[in-house]
């Protein structure tokens, strides 16, 4: 009976590592690096700005809305 726990033990704990390593370190390098995660397909993606697809300027930055000399 003690050899059948510990087998169970051992078993889950490889179980659970193996889940951490496939699946969730990889998200958390991907997250961490400030892009997407998607686990559909367990690929990490790089967002693009759409004014880079579009060839168009991006848009210039607005003005600070409490104006110059203001807190």
């Amino acid at each position: 009976m003690r050899l059948f726990v510990l087998a169970v033990t051992l078993v889950t704990c490889a179980g659970l590592w193996a889940y951490k390593w496939y699946f969730v370190w990889p998200r958390d390098r991907c997250e961490a690096a400030g892009d997407w995660w998607d686990a559909k397909d367990h690929r990490c993606g790089v967002p693009i700005a759409i004014w880079k697809i579009t060839g168009r300027t991006p848009p210039a930055k607005p003005a600070d809305a409490a104006g110059p000399g203001r807190p």
